[in-house]
């Protein structure tokens, strides 16, 4: 949460001090003489030295997905894990595009309203996988023509959400990852629930 103060917040500063915990535990064996290791997110927020003090000092390291892969992600890491520069990964993957990422015929919403020396330029996407409210989040748009470009230039254009596999692609999952045991969930309490419910004394 951006707001430090809030509920959610709170989990960031439990899992710190957990992790203190753990420490304070693992320090005191005999046969361990390293820290945890740890890894913590969360969104970017201005005031975050209460956070810092929960994990041992350590001020946040800021990475945005957009500098390694076709997402936006703009996230806080709290973490002791020694970390290799990223320049070149960023060199390589800054430049990479949503438009390889979407399925055929489809393109990125943002073209449309580029001028045409900005084609060259890559475009990042939100991408959103698990929560059921950001399934149809209208950030997450794509395009292809329904039509022949006229005074009504809406009704040419069909538009719908990211599907499934295009998130997955998008992320780095293997085809499938999501996809395939949600469809078998789906699909058995269906089949469950509806097709073959079970039987009752009462009929």
């Amino acid at each position: 949460s951006r707001d430090p103060n809030s509920e959610n917040a709170q989990y960031l500063l439990k899992v710190g001090r957990l992790i203190q915990k753990l420490d304070e535990i693992q320090l005191g064996s005999k046969n361990v003489k390293d820290n945890v290791l740890f890894l913590s997110e969360n969104v970017v927020f201005k005031d975050h030295d209460k956070a810092d003090q929960c994990y041992g000092g350590l001020p946040p390291v800021r990475l945005d997905a957009k500098d390694f892969s076709p997402c936006k992600r703009n996230r806080f890491y709290w973490t002791n894990v020694r970390l290799r520069s990223s320049a070149k990964s960023k060199d390589v993957a800054s430049g990479v595009s949503l438009d390889g990422f979407l399925d055929e015929g489809y393109g990125a919403v943002a073209r449309l309203i580029q001028a045409e020396d900005q084609e060259d330029m890559p475009v990042k996407s939100n991408s959103f996988l698990a929560s059921l409210a950001r399934i149809d989040d209208d950030r997450m748009i794509k395009y292809k023509l329904a039509g022949t470009p006229g005074r009504n230039a809406s009704a040419a254009y069909h538009i719908e959400t990211y599907s499934v596999a295009e998130r997955e692609k998008m992320i780095g999952l293997p085809a499938g990852y999501v996809e395939k045991p949600v469809g078998r969930l789906f699909s058995e309490l269906t089949q469950k629930a509806f097709i073959l419910p079970e039987s009752s004394d009462k009929g």
